[in-house]
């Protein structure tokens, strides 16, 4: 009885939102039994339609931003944001949740820099802020490689307690969201900028080419702004090594 008091139940409401739905429908008279998951599987996008309308009356009503607005306000401090960050076109959803959180973040450059500082200890505040304003779109984008590489230098024992042997699943999904998200977009031009590790490629660079003549090209990748360092320092070792030697030939 319990079972066709939740069916009537369900196909009320599919009729309510859904008026060609019909008992036969979901009814075997034969059987005198119900197709419940038929109905669940039938009910559940149109719940999620209504309570997705529902909300956006709601927000309407109470004067709350539309994720239009939002991302608007985030384009006026992170320029690179765009539309494919947050709008799936899949389910015609935007993820504002994302829009709010990054929104908030990109308004306090500070706490982002703190958080990449803490990734990456070489980084120097004169790279992103220039006395008057900050450069978001930069700290944005280098903090995502930052975690990018934290998260792949991860190891099970950062997910999983031995104690009482269970999963931090929600930090696992986490990460692995991130991972897919920087997997999927397309890389962005990074800024040009003086960072130490640069300058100490070009001072290996200035002695390398101060032993034997190499060209710049032959390293430094002008598209991405990347020095072959490891490339650079066996050229080095061996360069500075044949130096070496001859010195002792011309000494002996």
């Amino acid at each position: 009885e319990g079972e066709g008091d939740d069916a009537e139940a369900m196909l009320a409401e599919l009729q309510e939102k859904l008026p060609g739905a019909l008992k036969e429908h979901y009814y075997n008279d034969a059987t005198k039994t119900w197709d419940l998951q038929g109905m669940r599987d039938d009910l559940e996008p149109l719940q999620k339609k209504s309570s997705a309308a529902a909300a956006k009356s709601t927000n309407k009503e109470k004067g709350s931003p539309t994720p239009e607005e939002v991302l608007a306000q985030l384009l006026e401090i992170s320029p690179r944001s765009t539309t494919e960050d947050y709008w799936d076109a899949k389910s015609k959803t935007w993820d504002m949740q994302g829009l709010q959180e990054d929104l908030a973040l990109a308004s306090n450059p500070e706490k982002l820099f703190e958080e990449l500082l803490a990734l990456s200890p070489g980084v120097l505040e004169e790279d992103y802020f220039d006395g008057k304003t900050w450069d978001v779109d930069g700290l944005r984008s280098d903090l995502e490689v930052s975690r990018a590489e934290t998260s792949s230098n991860t190891e099970e024992g950062s997910y999983f307690n031995d104690k009482n042997g269970k999963w931090d699943t929600s930090g696992l999904e986490e990460d692995l969201e991130r991972a897919r998200k920087q997997a999927e977009e397309p890389k962005k031009e990074a800024k040009p900028r003086a960072s130490k590790d640069q300058l100490k490629a070009e001072a290996m660079f200035a002695e390398l080419c101060s032993l034997e003549k190499h060209q710049k090209e032959d390293y430094f990748d002008a598209e991405n702004q990347e020095w072959d360092v490891d490339g650079l320092k066996e050229d080095l070792t061996l360069a500075r090594s044949k130096a070496s030697n001859k010195g002792g030939k011309k000494g002996g």
